[in-house]
Parts: C-alpha cells; sequence; structure tokens
C-alpha cells in the first residue's frame, strides 16, 4: 500500500529528496533510478509535477551557475577544453552539437510514447512505460543500475584522449545523444554515466568530456521540464510552497558541490568507484526487492 505524497510534504522529505536530486543528477548514478528506489522503498507514489519541475530547476541552476563565466562573463584565455561562447562562430556551432545531441531522446520519446490511460500497451509503448512505471519495477532499475556501472568500467579503462572542442564534429555530438537517448529511456541508465562515458570511448579529453555532458545538461533538463509540465497543475503549490523552495535550493547546493566531484573523479580517472557505490546499492537493495516480489 502506498501513500500519496500529493499530501503535504515535510521538510524532512523535501531535504531528503532535494539531496537526491542533487546527488544523482549530474554524478553517474542515475537520478530516476534512485528516485524510483526511494519511492518504493518509502511507499510513496510520483511525486507532484510542480515539485519534480522545482527540483530540477534548482539543478539547472547548479549548472548554470558552474558555467556562469562562460555564459554571462568574458572568460580570458579560451581553451580546447571549453568553447568560447563570445565567439559567433563557436557560438552557432555548439548550439548545433546540442541540437543533435538533443535530437534522439526526442525522437525515443515520440516514438517510444508512453501508454495512455485505457489504451492497450503496444511493444513500443511498453519501452516508453519503463521510466514511468519504475517505482514499481525495482528489479528493473537495479538492472540498468548494474548496467551503468559496466558500462562506467569499461570507459574508465579507455586510453586518455585528446579531443577537445577544436576536433569535435557533429557525428560526435550525434553519438553522444544516442547514448543520452537511451538513458531517457530506461530507468537507472545514468543520462551522465552514459554521455561522458560515450565521450571517453571517442577519444574526448577528460575535461572536454565533462563540459560537453555538463552543457548538454542545460537544454536536456529545459526540454524534460518543459515536456512534463503538460501534466502541471498548482493546485497543491499553496500548500507546499515553502518545503518546495527549500527542496529547490537543496538541490541547487548539492548539485554544484556534485558538479565539482564530477570534474575530479574523471580528471584524475577515479570513473570506476561510481560502479563501485552501484553495486553496493545493487547488493544492498537487492534483497529486499527480492524478499518483496516473492512475499
Amino acid at each position: 500500500m502506498t501513500t500519496s505524497i500529493e499530501s503535504p510534504i515535510s521538510y524532512l522529505a523535501a531535504t531528503f529528496l532535494g539531496v537526491l536530486q542533487g546527488v544523482a543528477e549530474f554524478l553517474p548514478i542515475s537520478s530516476s533510478g534512485h528516485l524510483a528506489l526511494a519511492q518504493n522503498f518509502m511507499g510513496l507514489e510520483d511525486l507532484p509535477v510542480f515539485f519534480d519541475l522545482m527540483l530540477h530547476v534548482g539543478t539547472l541552476a547548479a549548472v548554470t551557475w558552474y558555467y556562469r563565466s562562460v555564459l554571462f562573463g568574458a572568460r580570458p584565455e579560451p581553451t580546447n577544453d571549453l568553447p568560447d561562447l563570445r565567439n559567433r562562430n563557436v557560438f552557432a556551432t555548439v548550439c548545433i552539437w546540442m541540437i543533435l545531441a538533443l535530437a534522439p531522446a526526442i525522437v525515443a520519446k515520440l516514438v517510444f510514447r508512453e501508454t495512455k490511460p485505457n489504451e492497450t500497451p503496444t511493444s513500443l509503448s511498453k519501452i516508453g512505460d519503463m521510466r514511468e512505471q519504475a517505482s514499481e519495477r525495482p528489479r528493473l532499475v537495479l538492472s540498468f543500475l548494474g548496467l551503468t556501472s559496466i558500462v562506467l568500467l569499461v570507459a574508465s579503462r579507455a586510453s586518455p584522449g585528446t579531443i577537445g572542442v577544436s576536433q569535435t564534429t557533429a557525428g560526435h555530438a550525434l553519438m553522444i545523444g544516442c547514448a543520452q537517448a537511451l538513458s531517457a529511456l530506461c530507468p537507472g541508465l545514468s543520462r551522465s554515466g552514459m554521455t561522458i562515458s560515450m565521450s571517453l570511448l571517442l577519444g574526448f579529453s577528460a575535461t572536454w568530456a565533462v563540459n560537453f555532458s555538463l552543457m548538454l545538461s542545460i537544454p536536456t533538463i529545459l526540454a524534460a521540464s518543459v515536456w512534463e509540465s503538460r501534466h502541471l497543475t498548482l493546485s497543491w503549490v499553496k500548500l507546499n510552497w515553502a518545503p518546495t523552495v527549500w527542496g529547490t535550493l537543496i538541490a541547487a547546493i548539492i548539485g554544484w558541490l556534485s558538479i565539482q566531484l564530477l570534474a575530479r573523479s574523471v580528471q584524475r580517472r577515479q570513473w570506476g568507484m561510481f560502479a563501485g557505490y552501484l553495486w553496493l546499492v545493487i547488493l544492498v537493495a537487492g534483497p529486499f526487492v527480492l524478499m518483496r516480489s516473492h512475499g
């Protein structure tokens, strides 16, 4: 029996969910997978759309602040690991890369659309339903967390690359976008894990791999928020605006700290440590999931 989170949300729950969003949005451990497991074990139904959107606003603020000098300021001495967006040609090229990298996820969402109420599921819509039904399918989530860990281990053993901004092509962007599209469909398959791992396997330098993934997260989070806002209802907001603002602030702060950890771990070739963490989650949560499924 689940307890609906549509009732008033406590500051404790808002803090927990804000921390969870901030940590898992950027680190390669899957925010969707962790949220689904948290909902399953805490007995919660889906989060209200407004609260979920505001948590994403928090992490969007974190990554925007991280790149504030690139996006809004005059950054001296451009390097090959970070594009100079003051240059119109470079800015246009980066926009094209972002569009190409975002396109596969949009196509995947349209092709593998969710099953509508009173509609018979099809083979395509069953794939689209995986993320929507993630909290009810913890074994599936744990399987994709395991797949994420394998991808991280493979990428962590790749030879250091040298591809930077000037060597990046539209083909690179499209392949990274295909990796992101898989994570958009599969709960537990980390977006940052897939995009950074693909970048490293393509030969990107560690710093540029992180920067490309984080810059891609900006339009991705915006697009996901617009997509989810079609379900938005504001009746819940009056009762819960204060905990929502608190959770958003927590997500922003923790998200910013997580970005620092992400960048250092890739640069120091410690990408594999997140695979170890995911296996710890699987080992801890797995027995409970199996007991509940056979209970």
